[in-house]
């Protein structure tokens, strides 16, 4: 559901949108249905933590790792389990989560291609000889049984295992010796496997991010609410005693109320609002870019080419007809 996808997405940080593929890719390539999604995602998200391919990863990577998934007959919650533990111990032994993909791909395309050679070597088949007879068709065993019976049988000897894989699929099946000889078990494998499941990590994380960004929202109010009280107090008391000189002097309320208030308004409201604007850049981290709309507002005003241009009014008003003496020289800022 959106529901969680949207807890997902903001527990991993990955791109909604992938995050949605991903759903999509467990539905139909492994059977996982919209009720076991967030048990899904927990395990996922909790096997990357302790391995080293997150779920933001992928997400990103999810059509091809979980279409082969699929071609090996990986199944439900279960399967999701044993393949996602295989990817994270392929991941230890790849440069990269692209590496670490094409090596799965790899591992799964030569295991069907080379199954002869695995029971030849290892005495082994890779097929469910019962579930094969039931359906009529082909029907491989559980990949972590297959995968730890050619480890156990060739006992992580890399020269048995070469006979078996290719170049990228043995960095695959290298990973999974190494881990086996250097604990005499499969217990990494294993640990990975339980991982999760239950949706409660992945509530956590949810809860955690979304306290973090509602706090990160909470300081830009408080900081955009003391530069307003620190900075706008003087434009404000400025624009004040300009309404009451014009409330003061009829004459230049009736012909000059748009050379006063027209342009010094303009210009004020053009300073604020920039102010603003710097703010904003500052506390978001984009320097002095500030609010997207400022360029498209007042730059439109100019072209966008120049400063807004400022007009001198003097004394005597000698911009309005017949100019004007202000009794007393009482010029707001003047």
């Amino acid at each position: 559901s959106i529901k969680e996808m949207g807890i997902a997405s903001s527990a991993t940080g990955a791109d909604m949108a992938a995050i949605g593929a991903t759903a999509s890719n467990l539905n139909q390539k492994l059977g996982i249905t919209k009720q076991e999604l967030r048990g899904a995602f927990d395990i996922l998200n909790e096997q990357g933590k302790e391995g080293a391919f997150t779920l933001k990863e992928i997400s990103t990577l999810g059509e091809r790792l979980f279409t082969s998934a699929a071609s090996f007959g990986v199944k439900g919650i279960e399967g999701l389990r044993s393949f996602g533990a295989f990817v994270q111990i392929v991941r230890t032994g790849t440069g990269s989560s692209e590496m670490a993909t094409t090596a799965v791909e790899r591992t799964i395309g030569d295991l069907i291609k080379n199954h002869k050679k695995v029971q030849a070597l290892t005495g082994f088949s890779i097929f469910d000889p019962a579930k094969s007879k039931a359906e009529g068709r082909a029907v491989m065993k559980d990949i972590d049984v297959i995968l730890k019976e050619i480890i156990k049988r060739t006992k992580g000897d890399i020269v048995k295992l070469d006979a078996i894989f290719g170049e990228e699929s043995i960095r695959a099946m290298n990973a999974m010796a190494l881990s086996f000889k250097r604990t005499g078990d499969f217990s990494e494998f294993d640990s990975l496997v339980k991982k999760g499941g239950d949706g409660k990590k992945m509530m956590q994380d949810f809860a955690f991010w979304s306290e973090q960004t509602a706090s990160k929202i909470g300081y830009i109010k408080r900081e955009l609410s003391r530069f307003a009280n620190e900075n706008l107090a003087g434009p404000i008391e400025l624009l004040n005693k300009a309404l009451t000189l014009l409330n003061n002097h009829p004459v230049i309320t009736k012909g000059g109320l748009y050379a006063l208030l027209g342009l010094g308004g303009l210009m004020a409201g053009s300073k604020i609002i920039r102010g603003i604007s710097e703010a904003f850049g500052m506390l978001t981290g984009k320097g002095g870019k500030g609010l997207p709309c400022i360029g498209g507002g007042l730059g439109g005003l100019t072209g966008g080419k120049g400063p807004i241009p400022v007009y001198i009014v003097n004394k005597h008003l000698s911009m309005l007809p017949g100019g004007y003496q202000f009794p007393g020289g009482d010029i707001p800022g003047g």
